[in-house]
């Protein structure tokens, strides 16, 4: 990804891993603008950064690490140096700033696996000083708007936008994204001219999500309820199939797992049927994906789905040498 110093001077390029030659080269580099020349080369804490943001004094550029659930910080101007890296946890999306009302300058960073979005200070030596917990599915792309009293935040998991008060840092709303996984979002300041109708210049999205989707939790067998829910799934209706896609967090890196149904809940009685496979990354989560009918196996299908013959519950096991083993995370209530 490229983003552009507030002067225009420099373009900041984040690596998403070089594999020329079989192995990776992680480093951002840094262009200048005019000469077209690269003019720094800033190494990475790990290979794959999804997305970089420069803070709007021009003296920082941060960019995420999702592969090992971190952020860095460099230095926006020479030497082009890294002041931080920050640990925020399993797969870290997105991060964006805001100048809040009382003229702070923070960070607000998107950490899907733990559905939740971080907020830090950008000072030299940068701090954590708010989490807004449980903001939905998936929190994944960021923008402020023009005023910095709100912060908005993609659920990608969620089909729907959170919204952050930054005065107090909670949640202040989530609005319908009337669409399927949305991953970024711009803010358009005076889209709507003061004294028009709240609608003008809008246009309905389409075919809204709503029905179209179902969403489940998972969590260690035992869990009670309050305790921590490490995986949450998202069903997409895609016409006659379903699009499945998992926030797992909990696991182990390099560890070898597959999202599985289960004719019980607790996932001990009967044959358990792989639909996807995934390792652990470096901060022990994954991304998994897959197609299928699953609807009216989990019982979301309508008057006829949840048969006590054909319901199927999902559950996250271990699996090795082609054979599921332990099963470690069991569909919620």
């Amino acid at each position: 990804m490229v983003i552009f110093s507030p002067d225009g001077r420099y373009a900041y390029v984040s690596s998403s891993g070089n594999f020329t030659g079989g192995s990776p080269t992680p480093d951002a580099v840094v262009i200048d603008a005019v000469s077209r020349a690269i003019v720094g080369r800033i190494p990475q804490a790990s290979p794959f950064s999804p997305n970089i943001a420069a803070t709007p004094d021009g003296k920082q550029v941060w960019f995420t690490l999702k592969d090992s659930g971190r952020v860095q910080v460099i230095s926006a101007t020479p030497p082009f140096k890294t002041i931080a890296v920050l640990a925020t946890g399993p797969i870290t999306n997105h991060v964006n700033f805001a100048v809040t009302g009382d003229g702070r300058q923070l960070a607000y960073i998107s950490v899907a696996g733990a559905a939740a979005v971080q907020v830090w200070t950008t000072d030299s030596r940068p701090a954590r000083v708010a989490t807004v917990e449980e903001v939905g599915f998936n929190p994944h792309g960021v923008w402020p708007s023009g005023d910095g009293r709100r912060v908005y935040v993609a659920l990608q998991g969620g089909n729907a936008i959170a919204v952050i008060d930054t005065s107090t840092n909670t949640l202040a709303a989530t609005i319908p994204a009337g669409g399927q996984g949305p991953m970024a979002l711009a803010y358009v300041p005076n889209a709507i001219p003061a004294g028009a109708p709240p609608a003008v210049n809008l246009s309905a999205p389409g075919v809204a999500s709503g029905n179209n989707s179902l969403y489940l939790v998972l969590a260690p067998p035992g869990a009670k309820k309050g305790d921590p829910l490490v995986t949450r799934v998202t069903l997409n209706r895609q016409g006659f199939i379903d699009q499945l896609e998992a926030t797992v967090a909990g696991i182990k890196t390099g560890g070898t797992y597959v999202l599985a149904l289960s004719p019980d809940r607790a996932g001990t009685a009967g044959e358990l049927q792989p639909i996807a496979q995934f390792s652990g990354n470096a901060d022990g989560a994954a991304n998994p994906a897959t197609v299928g009918t699953f609807r009216f196996a989990l019982g979301a299908g309508g008057a006829s789905a949840g048969a006590a013959a054909g319901r199927r519950y999902l559950v996250v096991a271990e699996f090795a040498g082609g054979q599921v083993g332990r099963v470690l995370q069991v569909q919620q209530e």
